[in-house]
């Protein structure tokens, strides 16, 4: 494995009926898939009952990179590993007024986007096969940072202030009582 893992994983969200004043349908994503097949077109329709109806709505690349290796560690220490779903309004068409935007299996990415107001992040079970491959990458890259404190260096001789000290040293006339 590289330093940088991208796999496609397909999107599923829900349209549900919900009783509320002020809205009468709620989009939320409700999970992710590995190997997804070709989309033939966006928000393909993978089931339908009372209430609701589940959409293959995007397939998207997640990324691991060698530098979210704490947080990948950090979502699968919480209980339930998760793949986190950025979701933003969309631009280019009013139905459906939403359309995930980014995937992420680190929860500090997750947060960063979800404090911007503009985006809703959703938390949905990360699949077995993908948690496989999140600890093979962990387990690949993950480094101890040891901490020595060490102790205090001389300056080298040729630092400019300690030449400087040298000097002022020699010139100083020392006191005597």
């Amino acid at each position: 494995m590289g330093h940088l893992i991208t796999m496609a994983i397909g999107v599923v969200v829900s349209r549900e009926r919900i009783n509320h004043a002020w809205q009468d349908v709620r989009w939320q994503p409700v999970s992710v898939f590995m190997d997804p097949p070709p989309q033939t077109g966006p928000w393909q329709e993978l089931l339908r009952s009372d209430g609701y109806i589940h959409f293959h709505a995007a397939t998207l690349l997640l990324e691991l990179r060698h530098t979210e290796i704490m947080s990948y560690q950090v979502n699968l220490a919480n209980g339930e590993p998760s793949v986190y779903v950025v979701m933003r309004d969309s631009e280019e068409r009013d139905y459906p007024p939403v359309e995930p935007y980014l995937v992420t299996a680190s929860p500090f990415e997750a947060q960063a986007h979800g404090e911007s107001g503009f985006e809703v992040v959703e938390r949905v079970a990360m699949p077995d096969q993908l948690i496989e491959v999140v600890e093979a990458f962990i387990k690949e890259h993950h480094r101890e940072l040891s901490f020595d404190r060490g102790r205090r260096q001389p300056p080298p001789d040729d630092e400019p202030v300690f030449v400087l000290s040298n000097k002022l040293d020699k010139n100083t006339p020392k006191k005597t009582n």
